[in-house]
């Protein structure tokens, strides 16, 4: 997540963009995700302005200010990012997101996002034609397993589970939430 935010950040900063906002659908994407996101911002010399959505995501994107960036980092899932969208149709002023999260534009499009603002989805996996060895073996388990193409979305899921094998291997002693989550913390910041 945090290279997929620096190079989100870093590409806006080539751009000549200065001034953004960064948008947390949940207070646990802001508490996991905010400080990473501001030293990154600070590292690239960008003002950033934070927001947190409550219960409803759309409420906040109905009141953001005429101060607000035009250009706003959303950290979230599909369903907030809809809602946001449908609370900033309300605003005069044209905003553009940039989803940082796992983002599925077909059902973003389904769940009645707002038309009229634009969203660029970045995407945190590699492309489902790359030759890794990783994506590789996730293409021929879609070839044999099941009757669709190859997707972002469904390469992020298999990279999760991967990975969530790999942790749970590690286990030793009773299977519970707490060892699976300090194993996969202990490896995260490996």
């Amino acid at each position: 997540r945090q290279e997929q935010v620096g190079f989100a950040l870093k590409s806006l900063s080539n751009m000549g963009v200065r001034d953004l906002g960064a948008i947390y659908a949940t207070p646990q994407d802001f508490a996991l995700q905010s400080k990473g996101v501001e030293r990154t911002a600070k590292a690239l010399q960008l003002r950033l302005q934070s927001f947190q959505a409550g219960a409803d995501a759309r409420d906040l994107g109905q009141h953001l200010t005429p101060g607000t960036p035009a250009i706003l980092l959303f950290v979230g899932g599909t369903p907030e990012l809809a809602r946001f969208t449908q609370g900033l149709e309300k605003q005069a002023r044209q905003r553009y997101l940039v989803a940082l999260a796992d983002v599925n534009l077909q059902t973003l499009m389904q769940m009645g996002a707002a038309r009229n603002t634009p969203v660029i989805a970045t995407q945190p996996v590699p492309m489902v034609t790359a030759s890794l060895p990783v994506v590789r073996a996730y293409r021929d388990v879609m070839g044999r397993l099941f009757d669709e193409p190859p997707s972002p979305l469904s390469l992020a899921g298999f990279l999760a589970a991967r990975y969530t094998h790999e942790v749970l291997e590690e286990v030793d002693g009773p299977m519970t939430r707490a060892t699976a989550c300090t194993l996969a913390l202990a490896r995260a910041t490996s």
